[in-house]
């Protein structure tokens, strides 16, 4: 059950670690962009 319980927390951190890096550094860039399936313009804040 801890071997089980172990790899539950290791993929909860990497998708939280995925999600981590895609907010900060790829937020406006292509590849940020399409993992989210949002365009250019609905993620625009900077008016």
């Amino acid at each position: 059950m801890s071997f089980a319980a172990n790899i539950a927390v290791g993929v909860g951190a990497l998708i939280h670690i995925r999600i981590l890096i895609l907010e900060m550094f790829l937020w406006e860039k292509p590849a940020g962009l399409s993992k989210e399936l949002v365009t250019y313009q609905s993620n625009d804040v900077r008016t």
